[in-house]
């Protein structure tokens, strides 16, 4: 069985949509390669060792900038290589493929752009040099979103490398049903940060006539963005609608995650740019009824008026017309909803298996 070492910035029990991909995509592959994971954690004391399926996950503590993380993985990689001698190495998230770059000597890599490391790294110079030099030595790119490439492709000549996989949506034993409790009810799921356009949903919201806005329930937290939550706080008490917003915190548990969701009448989606959200498939599994702005792979997946309602990024207005009328029609929330779980059936786990086996086999 060929040997895989995947390095990660993140894997649960860090909570996260990278960490979620991660060990989604390497359970499903370890019956068929011997996979070793290496990712940082932010505990102080990480546990050395555990396994996921027939895959070894190794923790390295996070340094305190990301070069000392870099060097803290590349360590790792190249203590267990020396036993292991790896056939392939895969960067799960472009900058972390950094640490794989000396330890590889020749032998392929791999490196998944996520949506972060493309839109952030490159609009800074010192990162920017990062990427081209694991660009340059990544035999194969992943995308989840073929504008992610484009957008990488624009900077550093990569088309050549590139390989679209979009996240898969992992099978539910739930599926929503319209009930009088979820009446009004307007939700989200995220890391909640800049990108996720948080404070353009809570603007949609308090544009909802009132008769049919009950509650803004973010499933998440602001942890990697504590300004952004700040702001979220002061807008809320700004319009009025304070005491209709709640925010639950991370949740550790996906089914604490999938009860909060079938709570809902309407799960939207606002953010200004992204990759391949996995709320959006969980969303999908489900078969919520979803609002959702135009980018990254909603914009290659989804068919406004067929699977969801689909509006350009940073328009409060047409957001919130769209919320509205997804609550005020529930004709109209069942129909799209049965859609968009169909199309997550189209992308499940299998898809995802098959795509990613057919990729390491190109190298292996």
């Amino acid at each position: 069985m060929s040997k895989v070492c995947v390095v990660s910035c993140q894997f649960p029990p860090d909570v996260g949509g990278l960490g979620a991909s991660v060990y989604r995509i390497t359970r499903a592959l370890s019956d068929q390669f011997d996979i070793d994971i290496i990712a940082t954690t932010s505990s102080k004391n990480p546990n050395c060792l555990k396994t996921v399926g027939a895959a070894s996950v190794h923790y390295v503590s996070e340094g305190r900038n990301y070069l000392e993380t870099i060097n803290n993985l590349s360590i790792a990689v190249a203590r267990l290589d020396i036993d292991r001698r790896y056939d392939l190495f895969h960067g799960f998230y472009l900058p972390v493929a950094k640490a794989i770059i000396p330890v590889a000597r020749g032998r392929p890599i791999i490196g998944s752009v996520r949506g972060n490391d493309v839109v952030q790294w490159l609009a800074e110079q010192q990162k920017r040099a990062v990427v081209k030099e694991v660009v340059r030595r990544c035999d194969a790119i992943t995308t989840v979103a073929t504008d992610l490439g484009e957008f990488l492709d624009s900077v550093t000549k990569v088309r050549n490398k590139l390989r679209l996989i979009f996240n898969a949506a992992r099978p539910k034993n739930l599926s929503w049903i319209a009930h009088d409790d979820q009446i009004g009810v307007v939700g989200s799921v995220a890391n909640f940060r800049r990108k996720k356009g948080t404070l353009d949903l809570i603007r949609a919201f308090s544009l909802v006539p009132k008769e049919w806005r009950r509650q803004l329930l973010l499933v998440g937290g602001f942890d990697e963005d504590p300004e952004e939550g700040k702001k979220a706080t002061l807008l809320s008490n700004e319009l009025g609608i304070a005491d209709q917003v709640h925010v639950t915190g991370q949740m550790n548990s996906n089914s604490a995650v999938e009860r909060a969701m079938l709570r809902m009448r309407v799960f939207a989606m606002a953010s200004h740019h992204d990759g391949h959200s996995n709320a959006v498939m969980e969303a999908a599994s489900l078969g919520l009824p979803m609002v959702a702005t135009n980018v990254g792979a909603i914009r290659e997946l989804v068919v406004d008026e067929k699977h969801a309602l689909v509006v350009e990024p940073r328009n409060s207005l047409a957001l919130s017309r769209a919320i509205a009328r997804m609550l005020a029609d529930i004709d109209l929330a069942k129909s799209l909803g049965r859609e968009f779980q169909r199309l997550a059936m189209e992308y499940g786990e299998d898809y995802e298996k098959e795509e990613w086996t057919k990729l390491y086999g190109e190298f292996i």
